[in-house]
């Protein structure tokens, strides 16, 4: 398989925490749209993407996976997910939210990273 540059590409970060990923792949050329549901850490990563001069390549939204009216129309080229769950409880709602932003018969790739932990305690 060839690789496909970064430069232009939609992408989606799913659970985007403080936006290390996405906000990397906005400094590489993509246009990022970040993701979260929590509202501190929707301000943060704004704050994030401002401190970065990346307000051309990114954008902040709100998404909560276990909401479908919350979901983006899915013209993304590229799905991220990069250690954001913890608990395997969320793998359910991650997955509905990813299958809804990848178009049927689209060429959208999906990448998900994660460690899995042991022993969390809340």
């Amino acid at each position: 398989s060839q690789e496909r540059p970064i430069r232009d590409r939609q992408v989606l970060e799913l659970g985007s925490g403080t936006g290390i990923a996405g906000l990397k792949l906005a400094a590489m050329g993509a246009k990022v749209t970040l993701t979260d549901w929590q509202p501190a850490i929707l301000r943060h990563l704004e704050q994030n993407v401002a401190d970065n001069t990346l307000g051309s390549q990114a954008s902040v939204e709100f998404l909560d996976w276990s909401n479908p009216v919350s979901y983006l129309e899915p013209n993304f080229d590229l799905v991220v997910a990069a250690d954001c769950v913890y608990d395997f409880a969320a793998e359910q709602p991650l997955t509905a939210a990813i299958a809804a932003h990848v178009a049927e018969g689209s060429s959208t790739e999906v990448i998900l990273a994660f460690k899995k932990r042991e022993n969390l305690s809340t």
